[in-house]
């Protein structure tokens, strides 16, 4: 009786179900890689019209053993809209946002006035998409997107989207080096173009040794002696590590540098960072020599100044230049009372325009130097670190900070000869 009675029953519910068929919209982006080349020959540009990418040999994305060549930076890639059921879905006629997706965000970053890296338009559910990449490391990926769009309903704002992205198979590009943080294009912030991203530096450009220049009490810089050109451009930069860096100290040798890009007021730095002691016998290798800065490099930020930041810089006092103590008033004068900052720039200058003076800091390194005292007077050489402070757009405060007695030369009366 029971057992019947739950089979009537369940018939009874059975007569009562409806089946639905659901709608089927675009729910994600399939995105393959076609072609990788170190030329725009290689991958060339595809027409506009063009929605099915051509035929091209297999490309090479690497492993994870095995990175792709770093100039590896022109791909092509077919897209296709498919629907929640893993189908292609031909409906879609949209125009998707591109990105590139490494270390844990895209590239661009997102923002109400920052474009992507491209637009694709589709036809069909289908779209051939041809870039040049960005700096890219690690593991890589190709990012699609259907943009966010906007309705108002009873007076509020709110997104109407499918919310559909997909990403590429991963491509397998190297580890950055120093020289792909600290580069930037930006003249006004002067913001890294890997900001904000998390990198892990393995070692200097071709295998060659990273060297610590100066220890502070909560930073300390490295150079990257492979990095290329005359004194390293672009090879050095700051780890900020918030308290006293353990274990290391000038000369030291470091790999394996890890932590979060971020632009302090126009310095790019590593925060929280970690690293490899690989060698710490100071002397073992030698300094990198220290990049001479001229009156005239002052103004030139992205050709003369921005390039050695964080890294040795000199100031020479000869026939090309000479450096004079500024007199220290006003806000300069508490300035240094405050934090032991002091100007130098040419002996014509009142020291009162960012783009003639250079400020040194010598509270910890030469704590005996007196600016007041020797104001008007010519500094023979001048060594240390160079940083910068944006304060605001286009106001470049450059920073020469002397590591230690040594890299302050003689300071004698503007008339005499340095000896």
């Amino acid at each position: 009786m029971r057992a019947l009675a739950l089979v009537s029953l369940s018939a009874l519910a059975g007569c009562n179900v409806t089946t639905t068929t659901p709608h089927l919209g675009i729910a994600s982006f399939k995105v393959n890689v076609t072609c990788a080349g170190t030329t725009a020959t290689d991958c060339p540009a595809v027409p506009a019209g063009t929605f099915d990418c051509p035929t091209s040999p297999p490309p090479n994305l690497g492993t994870p053993l095995v990175s792709v060549d770093r100039d590896q930076l022109f791909y092509m890639a077919q897209v296709q809209a498919m629907d929640a059921n893993g189908v292609a879905f031909p409906d879609y006629q949209g125009t998707a946002n591109v990105y590139i997706q490494f270390e844990g965000s895209v590239t661009p970053t997102r923002g109400a006035l920052i474009p992507p890296l491209a637009t694709l338009p589709f036809k069909n559910g289908r779209a051939c998409l041809s870039l040049p990449l960005p700096p890219a490391f690690n593991e890589t990926t190709i990012w699609v997107e259907d943009p966010t769009s906007f309705v108002v309903q009873k007076g509020v704002r709110l997104p109407n989207s499918s919310f559909a992205v997909g990403a590429s198979e991963t491509i397998y590009r190297p580890a950055p080096l120093v020289s792909d943080v600290q580069f930037t294009s930006d003249p006004v912030e002067q913001t890294s173009a890997l900001n904000n991203k998390h990198v892990i530096i393995a070692n200097g450009a071709g295998g060659a040794p990273m060297i610590v220049t100066y220890v502070s009490t909560n930073y300390f810089t490295v150079t990257d002696l492979g990095a290329p050109g005359v004194d390293h451009p672009w090879g050095s930069i700051e780890l900020y590590t918030y308290s006293q860096p353990f274990g290391i100290q000038v000369g030291s040798i470091v790999s394996h540098l890890n932590g979060s890009v971020q632009n302090f007021l126009g310095l790019p730095e590593l925060n929280f960072p970690v690293w490899t002691l690989e060698n710490n016998v100071p002397g073992s290798i030698a300094q990198p020599n220290p990049h001479r800065i001229l009156h005239s490099d002052i103004p030139n930020i992205l050709g003369a100044m921005a390039p050695y930041k964080s890294g040795p810089v000199s100031l020479v006092s000869d026939a090309t230049d000479t450096w004079v103590v500024c007199a220290l008033r006003g806000s300069n004068l508490a300035s240094y009372q405050k934090y032991g900052e002091w100007l130098v720039a040419g002996p014509t200058s009142d020291c009162s325009s960012f783009n003639e003076t250079l400020d040194v800091v010598t509270t910890a390194s030469i704590p005996n130097f007196d600016p007041i005292a020797n104001s008007g007077k010519k500094i023979c050489r001048l060594d240390g670190i160079l940083t910068v402070v944006v304060p605001a757009p286009h106001v470049n405060l450059w920073t020469v900070t002397p590591r230690n007695q040594t890299d302050l030369g003689a300071v004698v009366n503007l008339s005499d000869p340095c000896p």
